[in-house]
C-alpha cells in the first residue's frame, strides 16, 4: 500500500500525464474517489505557491534566455533570425480542471487525448 505523501505526489503528477478519470487514478492508488480530488487541491496550492510562481512563467525568465533556448526546427519553420523571439504555447499538460462532457466533445483523434476548444 501506499503512503498518504507517495499518493499524493504519483496522483499530481499522474493526472496532468495521463488525463484519466478520477475513479481510475483512485483505483491506481487505493483511494476512494473524493481522495484524488482531496489530494489534487492539497498538492496544487504549494506547488503553485512555491515552485510554479518562482520556477516557471514569463516573470522567471528573459527574452535573451528565451531566443538561445529556441531550437534550430522552429527557427527555420518559421523562417526567423536568430534575435528574433519564438514562443510557442502548448497546452498538453493542462488538463486538471475539464470536465467529463467537454473532454467528450473535444477529444482530439490525433492525440487521443482530450483537447481544448
Amino acid at each position: 500500500m501506499l503512503t498518504t505523501t507517495t499518493q499524493a505526489i504519483v496522483t499530481f503528477l499522474f493526472k496532468p500525464k495521463t488525463g484519466n478519470s478520477h475513479e481510475l487514478i483512485a483505483s491506481i492508488v487505493y483511494l476512494p474517489d473524493k481522495g484524488v480530488s482531496e489530494y489534487l487541491k492539497s498538492i496544487r496550492r504549494p506547488f503553485v505557491r512555491d515552485i510554479l510562481s518562482k520556477q516557471f512563467g514569463c516573470l522567471n525568465t528573459n527574452s535573451v534566455r528565451i531566443m538561445h533556448e529556441t531550437t534550430p526546427i522552429p527557427r527555420a519553420v518559421l523562417e526567423t533570425d536568430d534575435k528574433d523571439l519564438i514562443l510557442i504555447c502548448d497546452g498538453t499538460y493542462a488538463r486538471y480542471q475539464k470536465t467529463t462532457n467537454n473532454e467528450e466533445r473535444t477529444l482530439s483523434g490525433q492525440k487521443r487525448v482530450p483537447s481544448f476548444v
